[in-house]
């Protein structure tokens, strides 16, 4: 969204390159010293990744009218809005491990949770939880690949609503799509609690995710709040 300063007016939200004049020529300066900054540490980092967006667990000052396909930046960007959009679409899904809408909010409630630890949902290891009485709540280990870095990441419930809550959304994956069945060929992958991912490449699953992001608001489901 842009600030409302005169130098962006007349701009298209809609299109990246559609920036202020003065941008233009700052960008590849920065762009330079960025891209050297991130060569020293030999990082796999970017530059300019135009499809990357933020996401936020809730726009409350934001009320879609239900049944009109989301067109708005503010909603195409509310965590709250997709997952209920996901949870529209849930089907009871028996023993299979086709990537269903419950697995996809799933695995966008647990990247919420890991917000400022690197790596990606398919090193959750569910023989690696630990139950933490004392604290009432669950140790799901974060594995950042990269480092072999392992983080503890406490899975907190949300005393606001559902949507959002990392609890029912596991829970609504394993019981509706049956998140715990293995086939013969995940013999190997069977304690992690999104198989498929595992094998998957960084690019792969970052796909997947944006597409979990995306396609719920392309379509025509909408819940007031």
């Amino acid at each position: 969204m842009f600030p409302e300063h005169p130098d962006f007016e007349g701009l298209d939200i809609n299109k990246q390159a559609d920036v202020p004049e003065w941008w233009k020529s700052r960008r590849l300066r920065f762009e330079r010293q960025v891209k050297d900054f991130h060569r020293t540490l030999t990082s796999d980092f970017t530059f300019g990744v135009y499809s990357v967006r933020p996401l936020f667990l809730s726009n409350n000052n934001f009320n879609p009218q239900e049944g009109l396909a989301i067109t708005d930046p503010v909603s195409a960007i509310d965590l709250e809005l997709i997952c209920k959009s996901l949870m529209r679409q849930a089907t009871v899904m028996p023993k299979q491990t086709k990537e269903g809408p419950l697995q996809k909010r799933a695995w966008l409630v647990l990247l919420m949770h890991a917000a400022g630890r690197p790596s990606e949902n398919k090193f959750v290891d569910l023989a690696k939880f630990m139950s933490l009485p004392g604290l009432q709540t669950v140790n799901c280990p974060w594995t950042d690949k990269k480092t072999k870095k392992t983080y503890g990441m406490a899975l907190v419930p949300d005393c606001y609503g559902c949507e959002c809550d990392v609890f029912h959304a596991l829970a609504s994956y394993i019981a509706l799509e049956d998140g715990l069945y293995r086939s013969d060929d995940q013999r190997i992958t069977r304690s992690f609690l999104f198989p498929d991912m595992h094998g998957g490449s960084d690019n792969s699953i970052a796909k997947k995710t944006s597409k979990a992001i995306r396609d719920p608001n392309s379509q025509a489901i909408r819940l007031n709040r």
